[in-house]
C-alpha cells in the first residue's frame, strides 16, 4: 500500500485571500499560519517593506482562512529576550478563536541557559492556557 501525501502550505497569510482560499476548498490541504501575537510583536518580528503595517490584513486573512472550513492552525514563534512578551501574544492569538496553535521557538539565534529555561516555563503556561497538549 502506498502511503497518503498531505499537503501542507506555509504561509504568512499576506496572500491567502478569499479567491485563493475558494480554489483550496475542497482540496486535501492544511495551512500552517504564521502569527507571531500582538502588531507590535508581528511588526518587530516580521517588518514588512517601507514599514507596513501588515497586521490587520493578516488578521482579516485569518478570519477568512477559519471562515472557509479549511484545516489550519496558527504558528507562534517565540523569540530569546522576549520571555516578558510571550504570555500576552499567546492570550491574543487565543483571542482570536484559534482552535490549534502551534509554539515554536526562534531558530537561528542563541538561546542561553536562562532563555531556554524561560521558554519550557512558558510551554507550561501555555499547557495550563489552552487546557491540554496534544503530542
Amino acid at each position: 500500500m502506498l502511503p497518503t501525501i498531505h499537503h501542507m502550505i506555509t504561509t504568512n497569510g499576506l496572500a491567502l485571500d478569499e479567491s485563493k482560499l475558494a480554489w483550496f476548498a475542497g482540496r486535501d490541504v492544511e495551512f500552517l499560519f504564521s502569527l507571531d501575537g500582538s502588531c507590535a510583536t508581528h511588526g518587530r518580528r516580521r517588518p514588512a517593506p517601507g514599514g507596513l503595517d501588515t497586521h490587520p490584513r493578516l488578521l482579516a486573512n485569518l478570519r477568512a482562512l477559519r471562515r472557509s472550513g479549511a484545516s489550519y492552525f496558527v504558528n507562534l514563534v517565540a523569540h530569546p529576550g522576549e520571555s516578558r512578551q510571550w504570555a500576552s501574544d499567546l492570550d491574543f492569538v487565543i483571542s482570536l478563536g484559534v482552535k490549534r496553535l502551534q509554539i515554536g521557538y526562534c531558530v537561528g539565534v542563541e538561546w542561553g541557559e536562562e532563555a531556554r529555561k524561560e521558554f519550557l516555563a512558558f510551554m507550561e503556561t501555555a499547557v495550563e492556557r489552552c487546557g491540554r497538549i496534544e503530542l
